[in-house]
């Protein structure tokens, strides 16, 4: 599939890489003019973002301390009925990327403009050295990511996620897909005995999934394996850019944990609302109501009408206080892990019912942030029809993976081995707690890069024999 880096450079490369040039242009112009429709005529300004960021990024500008002291619902603390602050219900890539924007402008659609520009400025930097180090043997190879990228960047799921400010999606998407092309060349590398002079694979690799998990927690799994493989590829080439790396990145990740020592008295390394969240998929109110409704409603609704207008009443404990937000999220992983003990079939119902939802459904989930679902699920009926057609590439790109893999497993184990252990790392979390349509639109991106690498793999051996 690939070579080594030479001086002689072939032409297609340069015309493949300004055809990718045109693509990530033309995204960066879809996610502009989407981030214009959706934040436009918004006018809260940064401060007021949603998802527990908003307190962050005004704690930075206000004081530079890395805090949140606003009313978050659920993760809230309290002290004699008194807001409490809190260190780490997020990670902090994106309150700090947010803050940085906020000298230039507050309001949420420069915010977004100024975001969207970073990030394709970093994919198309990243994007040039994936070209430029590792050169295909087979223009094909060039022709196909090009083709994944168009597919990709005109979906309009992808276009949505990636231009949204209030969710990590809208960082880590086009990350995600850089950092499964480097992991994926770094397993290529290794099971071809390609590790000379190509240790930018995994290099990448590291940094972008360490970039990729201080943005969010659930990416930790992801992060490993890109550690597990620079260790590996180390077995066979000693490099102490690797070594650097890795020691960065570990470094990184204790110095959180230290942080968060010291400023809530508990050691962890990730965010403190991963269980409080966790719990969202793991009780039988969320049973009854998902797909259908997102789950954070059960701390704020009394009850929910669902599609076939059928009410669940809500038995979820709203009301909980709590004086630390590592106890809060304690109390929540001790409540989802006692309820799987307690409900063993509702759990594995449950667990099935995410599966089917995150590998097989082809309709846009949740199909309301609200606890009705009609009212939302007839108003944005076309959405419906547009992620279902993404949904069904997705699936059809699942499907052709599965069967590369059965394919090839013979021939190239540790490749294919790579391949499930790398969409396993990015499912697992989304399989305990619960999973959306924007959390599967990156795994589908994953099998697309994949289906390339195994197909590539397979031309490889056929000119060998």
């Amino acid at each position: 599939m690939l070579i080594t880096s030479s001086k002689i450079i072939p032409k297609y490369y340069f015309n493949s890489f300004n055809f990718s040039l045109v693509i990530i242009f033309l995204f960066l112009l879809f996610k502009i003019i989407a981030s214009y429709y959706y934040y436009y005529e918004y006018e809260l300004n940064i401060f007021n973002l949603s998802n527990v960021f908003g307190g962050y990024i005004e704690s930075l500008y206000n004081d530079q301390n890395f805090k949140n002291c606003n009313f978050e619902g659920q993760f809230t603390v309290f002290k004699k009925g008194t807001i409490l602050c809190s260190y780490s219900t997020r990670m902090p890539v994106l309150p700090y990327l947010y803050y940085i924007f906020t000298f230039i402008s507050k309001k949420y659609f420069f915010i977004a403009i100024l975001k969207n520009i970073l990030i394709s400025l970093i994919f198309l930097f990243c994007l040039k050295i994936f070209y430029k180090i590792f050169i295909l043997k087979n223009p094909e190879s060039y022709y196909l990511i090009n083709f994944s990228l168009l597919i990709i960047f005109v979906s309009p799921p992808v276009i949505k996620h990636a231009s949204n400010i209030s969710y990590e999606e809208g960082i880590i998407l086009e990350l995600l897909i850089l950092w499964s092309l480097f992991f994926l060349q770094s397993c290529y590398f290794f099971s071809k005995h390609l590790t000379e002079k190509n240790d930018l694979a995994p290099i990448f690799s590291t940094l972008l999934s360490t970039i990729i998990y201080f943005t969010k927690a659930s990416m930790l799994l992801c992060l490993i394996i890109s550690i597990a493989i620079s260790l590996i590829w180390l077995i066979k080439k000693k490099n102490y850019k690797i070594v650097l790396v890795i020691i960065v990145s570990i470094s990184l990740i204790l110095s959180w944990g230290f942080r968060n020592f010291k400023k809530t008295n508990s050691f962890n390394i990730g965010s403190s609302i991963n269980w409080v969240i966790g719990y969202y998929g793991l009780n039988n109110t969320a049973l009854k109501i998902y797909p259908q409704i997102a789950l954070d409603q059960i701390f704020f609704a009394d009850n929910f009408k669902l599609k076939n207008n059928n009410i669940i009443e809500n038995k979820v404990n709203i009301d909980l206080k709590f004086e630390n937000e590592w106890d809060n999220n304690n109390y929540y992983k001790n409540k989802s892990l006692e309820w799987v003990k307690n409900n063993p079939l509702n759990f594995i119902k449950f667990t099935f019912k995410k599966f089917y939802n995150f590998f097989i459904y082809v309709k846009k989930t949740p199909y309301s942030v609200g606890p009705i679902v009609n009212s939302e699920y007839d108003k944005y009926s076309f959405s419906q029809i547009v992620v279902f057609f993404w949904l069904l590439f997705g699936r059809l790109s699942t499907l052709l993976l599965l069967y590369l893999i059965y394919k090839n497993w013979q021939k190239e184990k540790f490749l294919c081995f790579s391949i499930i252990v790398m969409c396993a790392a990015y499912a697992a979390p989304y399989l305990i707690g619960f999973n959306y349509e924007r959390h599967i639109t990156p795994f589908i991106i994953m099998t697309i890069f994949s289906n390339i690498v195994l197909y590539n793999a397979e031309k490889d051996i056929h000119a060998q024999n």
